[in-house]
């Protein structure tokens, strides 16, 4: 995958305890049990269709300017998160999510650079080809003809 495809990312989860809802807290990948904490990163590859980044940017920038994208296996993580959290004595807390926030500027930007380096291949291909064997002037040519 390209450089321009990775994104940096803020890694959440949202929870509940007795009295309290919380969405969208921010913890570290430090904060996650191994084996996750080595795995999970802050940030997010872009693998999917352009089309759908466009999307999600564009519906990102009329909403609140974030992205949210799920961790593989992000329900598994939770529950072992609530697992060890139960067993070690910990807060009366319930992990319901664990996922990524990017920003609407971010998938901009990795969208920018696939226009930019399309533009370099054309303009690339284009320099390398003989201007007489371009379909455009053979049709041109054929046309004339007639």
């Amino acid at each position: 995958m390209p450089d321009y495809r990775i994104i940096p990312a803020i890694l959440a989860v949202d929870f509940r305890t007795v009295t309290h809802h919380v969405k969208e807290y921010q913890i570290s990948p430090d904060s996650l049990p191994e084996p996750a904490r080595s795995l999970v990163k802050e940030e997010v590859t872009l693998g999917g269709p352009i089309a759908e980044i466009i999307d999600a940017a564009e519906i990102a920038r009329q909403e609140d300017g974030v992205v949210k994208f799920g961790l593989p296996g992000g329900s598994t993580l939770a529950d072992l998160m609530n697992g060890l959290n139960s067993v070690n004595g910990g807060s009366r807390q319930v992990i319901d999510r664990v996922y990524y926030k990017c920003s609407a500027t971010s998938l901009v930007g990795a969208i920018d650079a696939v226009r930019t380096t399309l533009v370099e291949l054309v303009a690339e291909m284009r320099s390398t080809t003989a201007p007489a064997r371009t379909p455009r002037r053979r049709r041109r040519t054929a046309l004339s003809k007639l």
